[in-house]
C-alpha cells in the first residue's frame, strides 16, 4: 500500500500564517465598524472635537453610550483613535480624519469600505458563475459598489482631474475653452463629467454629457440636475412668470446642490439610488426656502422692471 510523506510542520511559520489570518479577519471586522461609522456620522463628531469620552461622543451623536463605547474601542484598537487611559477619552488625529472624516479630502478613503462591503455580498453569485464558466457584468454587481466606486475616486478626481490630468492631455483645455462637446464614457455617478462642467461652464455644450454601464445615478448627468430643479419650481414659482421663476429657481438649485447643506452628504449613502433621488429632493426643498424668504424681504427682485 502506496503512502504519502508528511511534510514537517514549522511551528514558527505556521504561527505566522495564523497571525496573518487573525490580522486579516480583524481588519474584515473592523471594516463594517468603519463605515458604520460613516453612516452613524460618529467620524465627523470626532472630527476637531478634541478628546471625547464615549458619553461625550455619544450625546454629540444621539446613540446610546454602549454602543459608542465598543466603536470607539475597535477604532482605538486598529489605530485609528488615539486612547488616553488616564481620562478614558479618545481622539480622532488630523491625519485619520483627512482619510475618515473630511469628504473633501483629497485622501478621504471611507468609500473604499464601500467597495469591500459590495464584493461580500456579490460573493456567492460570482461564485456560481466560476462553477459554471460564466461571465459578471459590470451591471450586475450590488448597487454599493457604484456608490463606493464614487465616494473612493471623487477625492483623486477633484485634486487632479481639471488641475493636472486634462492639461497633461494635448489640446484638450484648449477645446474645452473653445466650446467642445464631451462625453464621458463609463462617467458612472458623473462625478467627472460635472466636474469639467464646473471648469468650463460657459464653454462646454450642453455641460457634457456622461454615458454610465450599470445601475443607480449613472446615464445622463444632466437628470438629477433637472430633476432637482424641476422639484424647485413645484415648490416656488411666481404666477404668470415662468422665465423668472426659471431665472430664479435654476441657479439656487444648483448652488444649494453644491454646497450640500446637512443632512445632504448623510443621505447619499443611502442604498439602490434613493440617496442621490433623497439628496437632490432635500436640495430642492432648501432652495424653495430660500428663494420665498428672498421674495418676502426683497420682493423687487422678483418682478421685471416696469
Amino acid at each position: 500500500m502506496a503512502t504519502t510523506d508528511v511534510q514537517a510542520v514549522d511551528e514558527g511559520k505556521l504561527e505566522q500564517v495564523l497571525g496573518q489570518l487573525v490580522t486579516d479577519m480583524g481588519a474584515a471586522m473592523n471594516g463594517v465598524l468603519v463605515l458604520m461609522g460613516v453612516e452613524l456620522g460618529l467620524w465627523r463628531a470626532l472630527d476637531n472635537a478634541g478628546p471625547l469620552t464615549a458619553d461625550a461622543l455619544a450625546e454629540r451623536a444621539g446613540m446610546r453610550e454602549r454602543y459608542v463605547r465598543e466603536w470607539l474601542s475597535a477604532q482605538a484598537a486598529s489605530g485609528y483613535l488615539t486612547y488616553d487611559a488616564a481620562t478614558g477619552a479618545f481622539t480622532l488625529p488630523p491625519e485619520q480624519a483627512m482619510a475618515f472624516a473630511r469628504e473633501d479630502s483629497p485622501v478621504y478613503l471611507a468609500g473604499g469600505y464601500r467597495l469591500i462591503s459590495s464584493v461580500f455580498k456579490d460573493r456567492q453569485k460570482i461564485t456560481e458563475r466560476i462553477r459554471g464558466g460564466e461571465g459578471f457584468g459590470w451591471h450586475e454587481h450590488d448597487p454599493e459598489l457604484f456608490a463606493g466606486t464614487e465616494q473612493f475616486f471623487r477625492p483623486g478626481y477633484r485634486a487632479n482631474l481639471v488641475g493636472e490630468w486634462l492639461p497633461a492631455l494635448d489640446g484638450v483645455v484648449d477645446k474645452l475653452s473653445a466650446g467642445a462637446k464631451v462625453a464621458d464614457i463609463g462617467c458612472g455617478h458623473g462625478v467627472s463629467t460635472t466636474l469639467i462642467a464646473q471648469a468650463f461652464p460657459t464653454h462646454v455644450r450642453a455641460s457634457g454629457t456622461g454615458f454610465a454601464i450599470g445601475v443607480g445615478r449613472g446615464g445622463s448627468v444632466l437628470a438629477p440636475i433637472i430633476a432637482g430643479f424641476l422639484f424647485t419650481v413645484l415648490l416656488f414659482h411666481l404666477k404668470d412668470q415662468p422665465i423668472l421663476t426659471t431665472l430664479w429657481a435654476f441657479p439656487v438649485t444648483r448652488i444649494i446642490d453644491i454646497i450640500k447643506i446637512p443632512p445632504a452628504r448623510r443621505l447619499e449613502h443611502l442604498p439602490r439610488g434613493y440617496g442621490v433621488l433623497a439628496d437632490d429632493l432635500l436640495g430642492s426643498v432648501y432652495a424653495a426656502l430660500c428663494l420665498w424668504v428672498l421674495k418676502f424681504t426683497i420682493p423687487g427682485w422678483f418682478s421685471w422692471p416696469s
